[in-house]
């Protein structure tokens, strides 16, 4: 028996018809293709934002919460031991430090001393696990946590800054600050030429994380932004370490005009930058190995001495 066999295409007609049906599911499957690679790149913001959902909340202040005006007299670390839980043992273990009003003191040491934690415990990042810090005779605890952030000005090693402009960037130091105090506080930080050299001045967009500044320039903004807080207590987290010598400059002729007034704590670790500090906390393992100034620990010989012998080669 013989077999007739159908053509496929039988005729231009059914082929071009094939050809457009073809053409169609090529367009929705590249869509989806698409689409489906918009999902994937979308779920690592989604575990980030997740994580954020899943944060504890800030623990309310305590009953009976003590407010904070201002440092009258001084702040006192009693036998502070903090440890982060990652089976390295403690950050800080039994660190005693007594910060008067009005003083300079700077914190060195080599990495791991446990400077930066002790600069988060006093920012309230973290509680210690035991010990305590006593303001003005109160537990730091105890202090209402707005009333103590409002008079605590942070400048991190690295800067922060948000994707807005310079304006709105200084102005969260203080929210309802009007331009001409904007600007008063960009001239103390040495960027008031700065912003008068560009064509849109405070409205400049700064870029995401101040990527259109140069890192001077983007420390200078959150120096700007310090002042505004007209904050007490100054906390300085090696502001100048990854800047070069030009920019390191400005920067501390800008710190310089910060810490005016104001109790400062400052991790260095260029020591010629505390020379001029009243005191001079050396940590090392978590632990106060010395104090005084830079004349009196040199002349002591110990861990300073062989810090700044390596460093000046002095």
């Amino acid at each position: 028996m013989d077999l007739a066999i159908t053509p496929i295409f039988s005729g231009p007609g059914t082929m071009t018809v094939f050809f457009v049906a073809v053409a169609s599911m090529f367009a929705h499957a590249k869509r989806i293709t698409k689409s489906m690679n918009e999902v994937f790149a979308s779920l690592g913001a989604a575990k980030r934002v997740f994580e954020v959902f899943d944060l504890e909340p800030e623990a309310p202040d305590p009953p009976g919460a003590v407010p904070f005006d201002g440092l009258a007299e001084s702040i006192e670390i009693e036998n502070v031991t903090f440890d982060y839980g990652v089976g390295e043992g403690p950050a800080l273990d039994g660190v005693n430090l007594v910060i008067k009003r009005g003083e300079r003191v700077a914190l060195v040491g080599p990495s791991g001393a446990g400077k930066s934690t002790l600069l988060d415990l006093l920012a309230r990042f973290h509680s210690p696990n035991s010990g305590r810090i006593l303001v003005d005779g109160h537990p730091i605890e105890q202090l209402r946590r707005g009333d103590w952030l409002a008079k605590v000005a942070m400048v991190p090693q690295d800067p922060f800054l948000f994707q807005v402009s310079i304006r709105d960037n200084v102005r969260y130091g203080r929210p309802d600050a009007e331009d001409e105090e904007v600007m008063d506080a960009c001239r103390a930080a040495q960027l008031g030429d700065f912003v008068d050299s560009l064509p849109e001045g405070l409205d400049t967009q700064v870029g995401e994380a101040g990527t259109r500044l140069s890192g001077g320039q983007a420390q200078r903004v959150t120096i700007a932004r310090a002042f505004m807080q007209s904050a007490d207590l100054l906390l300085l987290d090696e502001a100048t370490s990854a800047l070069d010598s030009e920019a390191e400059r400005k920067v501390q002729a800008a710190l310089a005009n910060l810490m005016e007034g104001r109790t400062v704590v400052a991790i260095a670790h260029r020591l010629g930058t505390v020379r001029g500090s009243d005191r001079i906390v050396v940590l090392e393992g978590g632990r106060v190995v010395e104090i005084g100034s830079h004349e009196a620990l040199l002349e002591g010989g110990g861990n300073y001495s062989r810090m700044w012998a390596l460093q000046t080669g002095d």
